[in-house]
């Protein structure tokens, strides 16, 4: 019976260490973004063409957030009617101040969700690195296109931690990709890392057919 006890007390001990592994880091704890998860309500203003997620204003409309029964784990948008307002393909949203934001986390790319009065429909703009360095002043915007030999090498002071958001201004795809190391904390958003220790990490496909993204973390 001890050894039985023993056994499962390792057992959970190692469960809770690899929970720990995946766990994630939210933005909402380091930054001031507000995530929209599933079925939570999002609130847009046609006359101060703002987002929030409460308020009363005049012919506000209430969207509810869902997700794609599909393989691609979509959002989608739908109004009171329960018919869908808008789908863009991306799978984290955000609001900053009375934007909402939006990431497609296969393309490694960032839009802002407004309402196009001419074509009476949500419609979405790309936002620029310097939109970003605004939502995440700490961190370190690193490029696709930056990347030489598919190499990108960051320098990191020695005893602080350095955070990097890899945004795609390319046409590639990174669908099933994952970053692969063991010194960085990674965030609920795509391509947002936490650098804790010098290192080597790796953006990869599980099939070795497909490039791999290095990047390599050295001292000042």
């Amino acid at each position: 019976m001890k050894n039985l006890g023993i056994k499962i007390a390792l057992s959970v001990m190692f469960s809770v260490l690899a929970l720990g592994a995946f766990a994630q880091r939210c933005i909402d704890t380091d930054y001031s973004t507000q995530t929209i998860y599933e079925n939570s309500q999002v609130i847009y203003s046609p006359q101060a063409e703002a987002w929030a997620l409460d308020g009363v204003t005049e012919n506000r409309v209430v969207l509810t957030k869902k997700v794609s029964v599909g393989s691609g784990n979509y959002s989608e948008f739908y109004g009171a009617d329960d018919e869908i307002a808008f789908s863009f393909g991306t799978g984290v949203e955000f609001l900053y101040n009375d934007k909402l934001i939006a990431q497609d986390v296969y393309s490694l790319k960032f839009y802002s969700i407004f309402f196009n009065p001419l074509m009476q429909k949500f419609d979405k703009r790309n936002v620029t690195n310097i939109g970003l360095q605004k939502v995440f002043p700490d961190a370190k915007i690193v490029k696709v296109s930056e990347f030489k030999n598919d190499i990108m090498r960051i320098k990191k002071p020695l005893f602080k931690p350095v955070k990097i958001l890899l945004v795609n201004d390319t046409p590639e795809y990174f669908y099933k990709y994952r970053f692969q190391g063991d010194n960085f904390e990674a965030y609920n958003l795509a391509g947002f890392l936490n650098i804790k220790k010098m290192g080597t990490i790796k953006f990869t496909h599980p099939n070795e057919d497909f490039k791999t993204l290095t990047i390599k973390i050295r001292p000042y």
